[in-house]
């Protein structure tokens, strides 16, 4: 009985007066904590990303032919207001964009692409700390050091375009803001038709942010908007070319060894690939388990949303598994991804990984005027029964450097020759006539003309003539691959020999 009375004693003694909890009610509410800007973490990734593309914006407008075939569409839709795509299905939105500005040549492209860039990176470090990650800035800054998503943004190519437009739109879609985030989601599209693949994952990042009242109102509105500005930007392509738009570059599937290559070190980098390759298995050997502390907070939409995505761009790739930049878009997912699974250190560890993978270690292969030479650092392999070079102090973006280097090198050369041909003469030009073309204004030069490949009937009347036939380095496979019959058996010659 004390005891019980001692209880009750305390609880009155702990229990406030009715005048203290009438002037607690009648306080304001304290104000919400402050939340911390975005504008120094956004500043902060672009500038640095915009930093290490600086140095690498030249020599040309990249080592892939595609991009000195952007600068040309872009070249004749600024000098004669007629839109032509650089390649088919066409990429409007950026060459037209591309037009206003061919005039400063390569470092108003180049620069154009590394800016796009580096707004992306930032909009992905928006993303992730709107998701909660501690680690938005390191992961942000992987993402931008992904070589396959580094090298797109050192061209005039419509990678990194799509990519930045599209990594706004995901920032504002975690953000809340539907019809906004549709736009930036319809110029992605409007740069490169397979942005679409964007749609459906950030729809499923609206279903977890919007309450559910509002949810399928703000989806509709996503939608809707990105529609109407991919069609508005697609109406060039469709009105010059009609349905017939819609067809893709086919050049047959690439050896298993070459398809791995391309989704492995060529996107991600060696030291990329091993990370991954052991935060996969660990992944696969912790199942279903969520580690304690990862870089940011799961939820099922989210995980979802970003598998989805993953999914997406994979299937698509093994349609026309020829380029790792294919698999650009499989770079911000899969890093989403692994934020919500991964241990936090685990994360952290992959991402400084990534930042590494552009500036040490390259894998190619050798023998051809594209490939590096043999210098201190270098190994040599052997895979698939092919030679490979393996340098282990230049990374992906300081090999293609100087393989742009050396291609401008090889191309001088080839004019300067031939300048010299006494009469009628024909270069077969294959991937180096994007280049020709841009350097010359056109495919002739004086009483030569540069074409790309050449059929038997082209061949037979070349020689009816007495034209004089020439070839650059690769067009004699090329055309025996393609066409089936060889240059140099009709009579060709390499115009210059390959160092």
């Amino acid at each position: 009985m004390a005891q019980a009375a001692g209880v009750r004693a305390g609880a009155r003694a702990a229990r406030p007066p009715v005048s203290r909890l009438r002037a607690a009610a009648a306080a304001p509410p304290a104000p919400p904590p402050a939340k911390r800007s975005s504008a120094p973490l956004f500043l902060l990734v672009a500038g640095l990303v915009a930093l290490t593309r600086l140095p690498f914006l030249g020599p040309g407008f990249g080592a892939d032919p595609d991009a000195w075939r952007v600068a040309w569409a872009a070249r004749v839709l600024a000098t004669t207001g007629r839109y032509e795509a650089s390649r088919f299905p066409g990429y409007p939105l950026q060459e037209m964009l591309s037009a206003l500005i061919v005039r400063g040549g390569p470092l108003a492209l180049n620069g154009a692409s590394a800016l796009l860039s580096a707004i992306g990176a930032g909009c992905f470090a928006l993303a992730l700390r709107r998701l909660g990650s501690r680690d938005a800035a390191i992961a942000a800054l992987a993402l931008a050091s992904t070589p396959a998503v580094h090298l797109a943004s050192l061209t005039a190519m419509d990678y990194a375009w799509a990519l930045g437009f599209a990594l706004a739109a995901l920032a504002l879609a975690l953000g809340g803001r539907a019809a906004l985030a549709g736009v930036l989601a319809g110029l992605a599209i409007g740069c490169r038709i397979t942005s679409a693949g964007f749609l459906a994952p950030l729809a499923l990042a609206f279903a977890h942010v919007v309450p559910p009242g509002s949810r399928l109102k703000a989806i509709a509105r996503f939608g809707a908007a990105a529609i109407a500005v991919a069609v508005l930007a697609w109406l060039p392509v469709m009105l010059t070319y009609g349905a017939g738009f819609l067809r893709f570059y086919e050049s047959g599937t690439p050896r298993l060894l070459y398809v791995i290559k391309n989704a492995s070190v060529d996107l991600w980098g060696i030291p990329g690939t091993v990370a991954l390759a052991a935060a996969v298995g660990a992944l696969l050997v912790r199942g279903a388990r969520v580690p304690r502390e990862t870089s940011a907070p799961g939820a099922p939409r989210l995980t979802a949303a970003w598998a989805s995505g993953i999914a997406i761009y994979a299937l698509a790739y093994l349609r026309l598994p020829i380029k790792a930049f294919y698999l650009i878009p499989v770079v911000p997912f899969a890093l989403l991804l692994l934020a919500q699974r991964l241990p936090r250190p685990a994360f952290v560890a992959v991402c400084v990984a990534l930042v590494a993978s552009p500036w040490i270690l390259e894998v190619s292969q050798p023998g051809r005027l594209d490939s590096p030479g043999w210098t201190t650092g270098t190994v040599r392999l052997e895979a698939g029964g092919r030679p490979w070079v393996l340098d282990l102090l230049h990374g992906p973006v300081l090999v293609d450097h100087a393989r742009r280097e050396r291609g401008m090198r090889y191309v001088d050369r080839a004019l300067e020759a031939a300048r010299r041909l006494p009469g009628e003469s024909v270069v077969v030009a294959w991937d180096w006539l994007p280049q020709i073309r841009v350097r010359l204004g056109g495919k002739r030069d004086g009483r030569v003309e540069y074409v790309y490949r050449l059929t038997a009937a082209e061949l037979a009347e070349l020689r009816s003539r007495g034209a004089g036939l020439y070839d650059l380095a690769g067009a004699e496979e090329e055309n025996v691959k393609v066409d089936g019959v060889s240059l140099r058996e009709n009579g060709s010659r390499p115009l210059v020999e390959v160092p």
